[in-house]
């Protein structure tokens, strides 16, 4: 048996500790980039500082090493901000932390690192904050079967424009972009890549399931998503929605 006192003691050094290991990271990044953190480096060496301390450290260190890449993003040039502003892009830990609206399904049990909407209406989102004023490309790696497998290759070959439902969708200002999420059709292969539950459909093969999605995914399929905002109030909403059902219809992203 645990104390209370002692379990909570021990809870907070745990995590301070694993902020002060963030901390280390960003210091690191930060003298290579050759940013003044000494002040920051000053709460990393100090055993003991607070949780508090710590994170505010990390916080001042974020927005120099922020202000050192953007200072070179162009057009042509862009700057991938993601790991700074995006709490769990990839579902890296098989949870939902960071999201809000519905929960998607995981597969955790074999560590897949993606999402699942299986025949439902959705809305799941992200309130992005302190972002620097600029233009911003979000993109997303994901497909939309629209029904059943027989019944979207139907869709796909009578023309699925209208049948595709799932929109990745970006609000700033009050504006919201979107655009429909592409088709497990879109860019898929018309030949097997040799792995577990794909399907053929017509002239493509496709995934069917967790397994053979993150199989696309890895061989770079279905990255094709993407919207343009342009941010001026350092706030941006992002996320998936679907408001109309078909029956058997598969989100996955």
């Amino acid at each position: 048996a645990v104390l209370p006192d002692d379990y909570n003691t021990f809870m907070e050094q745990t995590e301070v500790y694993e902020n002060a290991l963030i901390l280390g990271g960003l210091l690191d990044e930060a003298f290579e980039k050759g940013k003044d953190v000494t002040t920051e480096f000053a709460v990393y060496e100090n055993t003991s500082s607070t949780l508090a301390e710590i994170q505010s450290a990390i916080d001042s260190v974020t927005d120099k090493l922020i202000e050192a890449l953007i200072s070179g993003a162009t057009k042509d040039n862009p700057i991938d901000l993601t790991r700074f502003y995006i709490t769990n892009p990839s579902y890296e830990n098989n949870d939902n932390e960071g999201w809000n609206g519905n929960t998607p399904g995981f597969n955790a049990s074999n560590d897949y690192q993606n999402a699942e909407l299986f025949y439902t209406n959705y809305t799941c989102y992200q309130q992005l904050t302190n972002l620097p004023d600029g233009y911003y490309e979000v993109r997303l790696q994901g497909f939309y079967r629209a029904g059943l497998p027989a019944e979207a290759l139907t869709h796909k070959q009578g023309g699925e424009n209208a049948y595709m439902h799932s929109e990745l969708y970006a609000t700033t200002g009050g504006v919201v972009t979107s655009t429909k999420l592409q088709s497990i059709f879109t860019g898929a292969p018309t030949q097997a890549l040799g792995i577990e539950a794909e399907i053929n459909l017509g002239n493509w093969w496709v995934p069917d399931g967790m397994v053979a999605a993150k199989a696309y995914f890895d061989a770079g399929y279905y990255r094709d998503n993407s919207v343009v905002v342009h941010v001026t109030n350092g706030k941006l909403i992002i996320g998936l929605t679907k408001s109309t059902t078909i029956y058997r219809d598969w989100t996955m992203f």
